[in-house]
């Protein structure tokens, strides 16, 4: 980094302390080493633009560089959150939090950044090693932790919550959060696959039938702002003869989840009057 780029961007910062250039000065800070700098100067810029996507992700790679990984991830998810197509922030938090042993939370940003980008090797070989290692959350018996029956009944008392005025085609209780989760990992399992039909099939009554959820729309979001094709499906004649260990994984995984979507979307049709 020379030292001609970083008088520049302290004059532009001096002149104007409000402005987002913080962020390439603290760039510049972190690559010379100046680490405490760095980390006051994203601070402060901050406070002028909590919603700088930019200047969260700068932030984060600071604080990873000073060896606080834990505060690095909650700035990675609020760049995640703004920009949920910045490809750096999704990476640098995929790997963080493989690096903090929460590898469900990992699979997630993975899955996210193979959406992005389904070339990205790292990222295809992370969601083939976590999905094994998760697989176990996608067997039937994982779900008796809450019976099926419970989840049905907790369901239609949502749909049925009395004094509830109806002003809307929604109901206005939130979702339950295991039937969410449950929509999503469906939608995910497809992504991954390149399957993005059904996955815009399984995200739009998702939102028909739990309401709009901030999860949902940026899937469909990212969904419709995407460039690159999804290559076809395989045919019978290339198919490989024989599926792989993490085929077997993956197909059953979504068989299972289909048959929960199905159950839930025939609990929640409202009956007729």
């Amino acid at each position: 980094m020379s030292p001609e780029f970083i008088e520049k961007y302290q004059i532009l910062y001096t002149q104007n302390p409000a402005s987002k250039v913080f962020a390439p000065l603290a760039e510049a800070y972190r690559k010379m080493g100046w680490l405490e700098k760095a980390k006051n100067l994203c601070e402060e810029g901050l406070k002028h633009h909590p919603t700088f996507a930019s200047g969260h992700l700068e932030f984060a790679k600071v604080l990873l560089d000073m060896g606080k990984r834990k505060e690095a991830i909650s700035h990675l998810k609020k760049a995640t959150q703004l920009s949920p197509e910045n490809l750096k922030a999704q990476e640098l938090l995929a790997e963080s939090l493989l690096k903090e042993k929460e590898p469900e939370e990992a699979l997630k940003a993975f899955k996210m950044l193979l959406f992005l980008n389904p070339h990205h090797k790292r990222a295809q070989q992370a969601v083939k090693k976590l999905e094994s290692l998760t697989a176990k959350d996608f067997e039937p018996e994982s779900f008796n932790l809450k019976p099926l029956s419970e989840l049905r009944k907790e369901w239609a008392q949502q749909k049925q919550t009395p004094n509830t005025p109806l002003t809307s085609s929604h109901h206005s209780t939130p979702p339950s959060e295991e039937a969410l989760e449950r929509f999503l990992s469906l939608a995910d399992a497809f992504i991954v696959r390149n399957n993005i039909e059904r996955a815009l099939e399984v995200l739009n009554e998702a939102e028909q039938y739990m309401g709009p959820h901030p999860q949902i729309t940026k899937r469909l979001k990212l969904i419709q702002k995407r460039t690159t094709p999804f290559s076809e499906p395989q045919t019978s004649e290339s198919a490989p003869q024989e599926l792989s260990r993490q085929d077997l994984l993956q197909q059953k995984k979504v068989q299972v989840l289909e048959t929960l979507l199905q159950a839930f979307k025939d609990k929640a049709m409202p009956t007729k009057p």
